[in-house]
């Protein structure tokens, strides 16, 4: 532990020790100090562990990323969280064990002795409501400082980025893979799985039938310099969903994709002998927010470039990413090609059982507006992290395996795309676990989900809960848990508390307390707090997308909840844990109310949300400060041993 700074008041009534004067008096008196000071140090010791402990993790989840330019330049970053990384804690905290998902931005010891949980979400209230109001959660944040004086806080995804609420996001429970394995063999999720292959098979239609391919599928053999075959390396349909790539079933963006076509009118089925082509593509942003394609390049494997061409946007550019793509307004002046001649070009080009490559390739597929069957990613096939959610740039990906410097001042799409294929290439030729440090140097389980190809297409290959969740959920099979029925199954008790009564979320044997108002809820809450194994209150800001958008936040309403909160947090008994969350804004605004404001405003921060978290624990803050007190007193200036050297102090 930390000895604080003491202040000459506090010095002055401490009791001096002298080792030099032959003082037995003093000397017991030290003596006694001592013996005292390590009583308590173990009695602390015992009362701890039956506590339950709350720890930041965040630190261990930062990762850097250093500039081929500057060695000592490092950039510490962040994984993204979502809103199951908070329902995890929940989960976590009432089930303990029973639940196998852990948290990651945390870490919660001995979790049985927690006696309650209490998650207050704020909604309509986002990221960047919570940047400019800085002042108003000045109060508010010093509920979530931990001992070194840092929040417990993480910024989060909202719901409303995949168009949902918080509420139906976090009542979905991924299920576990023990109950994985009994569902998947119930003759009635069997019939429903092969409605969703049936689904599979109209997603790309005019895919001809592998029956009748297959004498000439078997006639080709994979290239003599490939160790693994090709098909090996292509992302299967889990993996797609994951990494959202544009697929025409995807219910969570249907509107979205409707205006996007086929790479192909026909395709042939995929094999060891398809040939690879790599696209990149530069973009840009146009007033409405969007990306749009402004520079492309197609390679062939003899890394020929067999189309390379600028693109006319379809609506104006905001910001060129000149510094990035080192396009401008007079690159495009002329230009007269746009995205449909774009499209209908890669038509003709493109053979029917093509293998697209391309690094993060989901996202010039969604620039092209296109859908593609058979594609191989390098940012995933490649692993120098340790970590899935860490992906490695194409830049260090050429640098550390061809051994070439790209992308030094501006992208090019001809040399990325070039460096993408040369990358599959020699994946292929070196095998699965080149390049991959999981594989490599530590488990070989995410091999059955690389050789997985998209001709697989079924759900034996979901290797982890969370694919499987959202597999089901972007399919349409609901067979994940409830939360609510997970508490119930679990027999905790819990109080839901909302202006709604009707959701389809909350099960009707569930305890919901309706509230017309804020006040009615905080009333509510009070009444249950301390009570209720688990309670769950759901505030509402108002906003006006008339207003400026620093101004739609309903700053006096927004004002008295964090205030309230404040008092709940006082009226927590010890043993309790608070989550409180800002959900994000329910609206999307227009990038257009951006452009009347200061640059350093955001977009992405209207769909992100915040979680602050805090253990209350008054017991061991108050022992832990008189050990403190105690130790300056038998120890002024720290402990020292015979030759003078300060010791470290005692810790638990």
């Amino acid at each position: 532990m930390k000895r604080p700074e003491t202040s000459p008041e506090s010095k002055s009534k401490k009791i001096k020790f002298d080792n030099d004067e032959p003082d037995s008096e003093k000397n017991a008196e030290r003596l006694a100090l001592e013996k005292k000071l390590s009583e308590k140090i173990r009695f602390k010791k015992k009362f701890v562990m039956k506590k339950a402990k709350l720890i930041m993790c965040l630190d261990d989840l930062k990762s850097f990323d250093k500039t081929l330019e500057n060695n000592d330049k490092m950039e510490w970053t962040l994984p993204q969280f979502f809103v199951q990384d908070i329902q995890r804690v929940v989960l976590f905290s009432l089930i303990g064990n029973q639940y196998r998902f852990y948290p990651r931005w945390c870490k919660i010891l001995r979790p049985g002795y927690i006696k309650s949980v209490n998650l207050i979400t704020i909604n309509n209230v986002s990221e960047l409501d919570y940047k400019i109001l800085e002042k108003k959660f000045k109060d508010f944040n010093q509920i979530f400082l931990n001992q070194k004086n840092q929040l417990n806080s993480i910024e989060f995804i909202a719901s409303n980025a995949n168009g949902c609420s918080f509420l139906d996001e976090f009542a979905s429970v991924p299920i576990m893979r023990t109950q994985w394995m009994k569902i998947r063999d119930q003759p009635e999720f069997i019939q429903k799985r092969n409605q969703v292959a049936q689904q599979y098979k109209k997603m790309f239609e005019k895919i001809k039938s592998r029956k009748n391919s297959q004498s000439v599928a078997n006639g080709l053999d994979t290239s003599e310099l490939d160790k693994i075959p090709r098909t090996s390396l292509l992302l299967n349909v889990v993996q797609m969903i994951r990494e959202d790539y544009p697929l025409p079933f995807d219910v969570s963006c249907s509107e979205k994709v409707k205006t996007y076509v086929y790479s192909k009118e026909v395709y042939q089925p995929v094999h060891n002998a398809s040939p690879l082509y790599s696209i990149d593509c530069e973009m840009c942003y146009n007033i409405d927010g969007e990306m749009e394609v402004v520079w492309l390049a197609l390679a062939n494997e003899n890394l020929e470039c067999v189309y390379e061409t600028f693109v006319k946007p379809t609506r104006p550019i905001q910001n060129y990413l000149t510094h990035i793509t080192g396009v401008t307004g007079d690159h495009l002046d002329e230009i007269k090609v746009t995205l449909t001649d774009v499209q209908q070009k890669l038509r003709e080009i493109l053979p029917s059982d093509a293998i697209l490559c391309g690094q993060s390739l989901n996202n010039d597929l969604h620039a092209l507006k296109m859908f593609h069957p058979y594609v191989i990613d390098t940012s995933i096939i490649f692993n120098i992290s340790g970590s899935r959610d860490i992906k490695p740039s194409l830049r260090r990906l050429s640098a550390q395996f061809l051994g070439k410097l790209i992308q030094e001042s501006t992208h090019n799409p001809t040399i990325d795309a070039k460096a993408s294929l040369q990358l599959v290439l020699l994946k292929l030729r070196q095998g699965l676990d080149f390049g991959d440090v999981i594989i490599n140097g530590c488990t070989n389980i995410y091999k059955d989900q690389i050789e997985s190809s998209f001709e697989s297409m079924c759900l034996e290959d979901l290797s982890d809960a969370a694919s499987i969740s959202k597999f089901i959920y972007q399919t349409g099979l609901n067979i994940d848990h409830n939360f609510f029925k997970v508490l119930i199954d679990n027999s905790i008790s819990n109080i839901y508390i909302d202006r709604e009564m009707n959701n389809k979320n909350i099960p009707q044997n569930s305890n919901i307390l309706k509230a017309n108002d804020n006040q009615a809820a905080f009333d509510k809450l009070n009444e249950s707090l301390n009570n209720t194994k688990f309670t769950w209150t759901q505030l509402y800001v108002n906003t006006d997308k008339n207003e400026d958008i620093k101004n739609q936040c309903d700053k006096k309403e927004l004002k008295k909840i964090l205030k309230n909160i404040q008092q709940v947090n006082e009226k927590l008994h010890d043993d309790s844990m608070l989550i409180v969350t800002l959900t994000g804004r329910s609206e999307n605004c227009s990038y257009n109310d951006f452009l009347t404001n200061s640059e350093d405003l955001n977009l992405n921060d209207l769909n992100r949300g915040r979680c602050f978290l805090t253990f209350k624990n008054l017991e061991v803050e108050k022992m832990e400060k008189e050990i403190k007190e105690l130790y300056d007193t038998v120890y002024p200036g720290g402990k020292k041993d015979d030759l003078g050297v300060v010791l470290p102090e005692d810790d638990e």
